[in-house]
């Protein structure tokens, strides 16, 4: 069994966010935000945390659950979401 400790990393959702609104601007920086999450997602060194603004915690946990079915978000506080993968 490995005792390699995992980095404990929280990224800021706020682009997520704020591209997933209805009308929302999904720009460059969106696409950016969205593949470096993509990439952590993949990655089993790393305890991902998002930080999100708490008002909208519930709504970004759910477009994650469907952008991303593979992996189960919880929320651990008003503004931040853990996640492991269901594989």
């Amino acid at each position: 069994m490995s005792n390699i400790k995992k980095l404990r990393l929280v990224y800021d959702a706020t682009v997520l966010k704020n591209g997933f609104l209805k009308g929302g601007n999904r720009s460059g920086v969106f696409i950016v935000a969205l593949n470096i999450l993509k990439q952590l997602l993949k990655r089993r060194d790393i305890d991902l945390l998002l930080s999100i603004d708490p008002l909208y915690t519930e709504y970004v946990k759910s477009i994650l659950e469907t952008e991303f079915p593979n992996n189960i978000f919880n929320i651990e506080s008003n503004e931040i979401l853990s996640f492991y993968n269901k594989l």
